[in-house]
């Protein structure tokens, strides 16, 4: 059984090299720019939000969208709007669709608009 002590994680982003491709998730941007100056750890802004570390963790790392309530959260905990948080979720879903994506969507959708001049 390993006895070692884990050092609480302080919002350092992942060892792993940044592909230069890979589009920041919001959760990088928390880190980068709210968790890590502040030097305070992702169990520390968990509690502060007051939901569950595993579930932050899983914002922070993409596997859930920053939803209405947990922008209204960070929001209230780091004193911005909560649509700069939904605009965090927002601007990377748009960035994520790929061309193909974005065709296939194109050919799916018929407008039911006038072009205006």
């Amino acid at each position: 059984m390993n006895n070692a002590v884990s050092k609480p994680r302080r919002g350092r982003p992942s060892k792993k090299p940044l592909d230069e491709n890979r589009i920041p998730l919001p959760g990088d941007i928390i880190i980068s720019r709210f968790i890590k100056p502040r030097n305070i750890t992702q169990k520390e802004v968990a509690e502060g939000l007051g939901i569950p570390l595993v579930c932050f963790s899983a914002m922070l790392g993409g596997r859930i969208r920053i939803s209405a309530e947990y922008a209204l959260r960070l929001s209230l905990y780091f004193g911005l709007p909560v649509q700069f948080w939904l605009g965090l979720q927002s601007d990377y879903d748009e960035r994520a669709l790929t061309p193909k994506q974005i065709e296939e969507i194109k050919a799916q959708v018929k407008p039911n608009y006038e072009e205006r001049m």
